[in-house]
C-alpha cells in the first residue's frame, strides 16, 4: 500500500490543498474501521509495519504515523502504534517548531540484532537472555554478518557475509486470512507528550529501539551529553530524543535532567575553594 503521493516530490514546508484532497480520496478507506480491534488480519499486519515520524509534512510540523507512504497526523505519539486510525483530513496548522540549539544524537546504526539464546531477531524477539549482537543487514533478508570496526568498511556480498539459514529467522505470525476478523491482542501501550526540551545526560546511559530496558542498545550516550527531548512518557519514565535521522530513539528519563542555568553555573563556580 504506497500512495501515488509517496512517490512524487513536494515541498513538505508548504501546505498543499489539492495534494490533501488527493490523499484522502486515494486513502481515506485503506482502514475503513478506525480501531484497531476491529481490523482484519492483513490490515493490522499494515498498521503494526508503520513507524513514527516528528517532521514536517504537507506544511504542519508534528507527529505522524506513517503508513506506507501515508501519514496519519497526531497530536503526540503512542507506543507502540496508535489505537485510532487518525482522519486524514486536518485542518489545525501549529507554528513552526522551536529552534534546537543542541545537535541531534547521531542517527541509529543500519544493523539487526539477533540473539543466540533464545535464537530469534528483534523485534520479533523481545528480550535476549544472553545479550544482544548487532549484525548487519546484507544483500539478502536472510544473510548477515557481524558488526563491529569493519562494519562500515566492509561490502555487503564480500567474503565477510555470513548466511543465516531460514530456520533461524522469526517466524511470522499466524494471522488468520485477510477479510477474517484477527482476533488482535491490543498490547500494552505508553502515551507520550509532545516535549521540546534540552537535558542533560547525568548517568552514562544508551539509546534504546524502543522504551524498554531490555530492548537492544542502539549506542551509549556519555556524561555530560546534551539531548533533545521531543515526548516524555506520561509516567516519566522514558523520554524520546532527536536524532539524526528522525528515527524513534529512547532514553530512560532517570539518567538525564535540565543542564544548569548560567546562573546556577555561575553561583556554584563563586562557591567553589
Amino acid at each position: 500500500m504506497v500512495s501515488r503521493a509517496a512517490v512524487r516530490r513536494f515541498d513538505e514546508h508548504v501546505r498543499d490543498p489539492a495534494r490533501e484532497r488527493d490523499i484522502a480520496r486515494l486513502h481515506g478507506q485503506d482502514f475503513p474501521v478506525r480501531d484497531v480491534r476491529g481490523f482484519t488480519a492483513n490490515q493490522w499486519r499494515v498498521w503494526r509495519g508503520g513507524a513514527w515520524r516528528h517532521e514536517y509534512y504537507d506544511g504542519r510540523f508534528g507527529w505522524w504515523y506513517a503508513v506506507g507512504g501515508v501519514y496519519y497526523p497526531y497530536l503526540a505519539p503512542i507506543y507502540p502504534y496508535p489505537l485510532v486510525v487518525a482522519a486524514l483530513v486536518y485542518t489545525d496548522l501549529p507554528a513552526d517548531p522551536p529552534l534546537v540549539p543542541v545537535a541531534p544524537l547521531r542517527a541509529l546504526p543500519h544493523v539487526a540484532y539477533h540473539c543466540a539464546s533464545p535464537d530469534g531477531f528483534y523485534p520479533a524477539l523481545p528480550a535476549c537472555d544472553g545479550g544482544w549482537i548487532a549484525v548487519h543487514a546484507g544483500p539478502d533478508p536472510y544473510s548477515v554478518r557481524p558488526a563491529g570496526a569493519l562494519l562500515d568498511a566492509a561490502q555487503p556480498g564480500d567474503a565477510h557475509v555470513i548466511r543465516i539459514v531460514q530456520s533461524t529467522q522469526p517466524q511470522a505470525e499466524a494471522l488468520p486470512t485477510p477479510g477474517e476478523q484477527a482476533g488482535i491482542e491490543i498490547p500494552p501501550v505508553i502515551t507520550f507528550t509532545t516535549a521540546h526540551d534540552v537535558m542533560r545526560v547525568i548517568n552514562p546511559t544508551a539509546v534504546y529501539l524502543k522504551p524498554d530496558r531490555q530492548a537492544p542498545q542502539a549506542y551509549k550516550v556519555g556524561l555530560g551529553t546534551l539531548v533533545y527531548v521531543i515526548a516524555r512518557s506520561t509516567d516519566g519514565t522514558w523520554s524520546w530524543v532527536n536524532t539524526a535521522d528522525n528515527a524513534q530513539a529512547y532514553i530512560p528519563s532517570s539518567d538525564i535532567a535540565p543542564p544548569p542555568r548560567p546562573k546556577d553555573a555561575a553561583e556554584t563556580a563563586s562557591k567553589s575553594p
